[in-house]
């Protein structure tokens, strides 16, 4: 007697899980066939079908497979190029060792410690990087999605964010779609990053020349920029007024 997983809601289908037992077919004794070490792979409502040659094949019940305990998590940025300061979401699964995500894992680690972290540096300006907190609660169908914003403008990167969980000792860190870019935000002010010399001569070239970067509100260099940025001499005791010379 061979036996088959078939989809519930159509038993002309099979499951999309893998079905195995200690021996399948399996010959019957004494008309009896008694299958053990029956298992399923797939978290979804089926029913075994039973097919022996020359006779109608017959269905069991419902079997509604579950979701195994949690394995790990998969946490994916919504895309692996970013603006410096614009929110985005981190979208966390729950997964049992079979990669079948857990519907119910917002009540089954309703009492859970999470930690939800970025390898992502601050902004030249200090600014950290914001992610939102995670909890049980914020798993729906056994998923959760978090906001979260970067400051440090980057590129060439593989910026990923990992989740724990501290009572089962899990984790996931993202694999699919490391942030490789984060573009610095609009450009906010200028600055200069190296001063001219304090006291250089008359007529002769500054022995120390200046350099201005154009950057954004968090201190990133607006590298993409190319306008002309113009230097004029002020009066050090009236910067509203230009020097004579």
């Amino acid at each position: 007697i061979l036996l088959e997983a078939v989809l519930d809601s159509n038993p002309t289908v099979l499951g999309s899980g893998t079905l195995s037992a200690d021996q399948n077919p399996l010959a019957s004794v004494g008309g009896i066939a008694s299958f053990g070490g029956v298992n399923y792979t797939k978290a979804e409502v089926i029913r075994l079908r039973a097919t022996r040659t020359g006779l109608t094949p017959v269905l069991s019940t419902a079997v509604d497979v579950q979701p195994a305990a949690i394995d790990h998590f998969r946490v994916e940025p919504d895309s692996a190029t970013l603006t410096a300061g614009t929110p985005f979401d981190v979208t966390i699964r729950a997964y049992d060792n079979l990669d079948n995500i857990i519907l119910d894992y917002d009540l089954r680690a309703a009492s859970h410690t999470f930690g939800f972290t970025t390898t992502a540096s601050n902004a030249p300006g200090g600014t950290t990087p914001l992610l939102a907190t995670l909890s049980a609660g914020d798993f729906t169908n056994g998923v959760a999605v978090r906001s979260s914003t970067l400051y440090d403008a980057v590129t060439g990167a593989s910026i990923t964010f990992s989740v724990t969980e501290s009572d089962t000792n899990k984790s996931g860190t993202t694999s699919l779609t490391p942030i490789a870019t984060v573009n610095p935000a609009v450009e906010d002010h200028i600055a200069f990053t190296v001063e001219p010399s304090a006291m250089p001569s008359a007529g002769i070239d500054f022995p120390m020349q200046p350099t201005i970067h154009i950057r954004d509100q968090y201190e990133n260099i607006r590298i993409v920029d190319t306008d002309d940025i113009l230097l004029e001499a002020v009066l050090d005791s009236n910067p509203t007024v230009l020097g004579s010379g």
